[in-house]
């Protein structure tokens, strides 16, 4: 799943464009990395880049219910 400005819009305005959403998760991107890197035979969870972000397809669920724990 990628999130930009041009994939999955909302999710990448909630999470990039808002400073308080992205200091409640970005900083804890390896926390997510590291639970779920298990799953992922060796592929990474989640890439952060300067305005987007993948993360992998297998995880989608799951990195919906972390962020949307984060920034609660």
């Amino acid at each position: 799943m990628k999130i930009s400005s041009t994939e999955n819009i909302d999710l990448h305005d909630k999470l990039f464009k808002n400073w308080d959403n992205y200091d409640k998760w970005a900083p804890f991107l390896k926390e997510f990395q590291q639970q779920y890197k298990y799953k992922c035979n060796g592929i990474i969870p989640a890439l952060l880049g300067v305005d987007m972000l993948f993360v992998n397809d297998e995880l989608k669920e799951e990195f919906l219910e972390w962020v949307n724990q984060k920034i609660k």
